[in-house]
């Protein structure tokens, strides 16, 4: 697999991140209410030292910091991030590379709960969209509960299950909620 040197802290990246924060810087750059888009600018504060997110910008004066995710990685790394930002009034923002599979991980499953049960994506066809409507998108990822009507065998009456209903479609960022107290979008 082809890997770079993350500046400064001597860690590999592999292909697959640095194309995540490629379609993330994408998709930022077309929609011009986003800043530009940084790449691994330093961000300092005084009592929590330092991070270098992926990718950084602001949307409509709110700080935004989007993290490419397509590995695994600690609980307490994720918790750790997200206070940092929070303290520093920007939102932190999971950006995958492919929806959930049958085999969570574990950062997917500690972001999608954390964020209102919705997981965000970027891909070829959201950045490209993005860049053609000069509107920012992102795949959403969400499950919700639901009920589904199911026939009784033995009383002929049609009875509710409980079953989750599961949707991945492209959403305008403008359209998310964002709130950076609860660190969600």
């Amino acid at each position: 697999a082809r890997t770079r040197r993350r500046e400064g802290g001597g860690e590999r990246e592999g292909a697959r991140h640095v194309r995540t924060k490629a379609l993330i810087e994408r998709t930022l750059r077309a929609d011009p209410r986003f800043d530009a888009p940084k790449i691994e600018t330093t961000w300092r504060s005084f009592l929590e030292g330092w991070r270098r997110p992926d990718v950084s910008s602001k949307w409509d004066g709110l700080p935004v910091v989007f993290e490419a995710q397509v590995s695994n990685t600690y609980p307490q790394i994720v918790a750790e991030r997200t206070e940092f930002y929070r303290r520093d009034g920007a939102l932190l923002v999971w950006i995958f590379d492919r929806r959930p599979d049958e085999t969570w991980r574990t950062l997917h499953a500690d972001a999608f709960c954390a964020n209102q049960q919705h997981l965000f994506v970027v891909d070829e066809e959201s950045a490209a969209e993005s860049e053609r409507q000069g509107i920012a998108f992102v795949r959403s990822y969400s499950l919700r509960p639901d009920v589904r009507p199911v026939k009784s065998d033995n009383s002929h009456r049609t009875l509710l299950e409980m079953a989750q209903s599961e949707s991945f479609e492209l959403v305008p960022f403008n359209e998310l909620k964002l709130d950076v107290e609860r660190q969600t979008a």
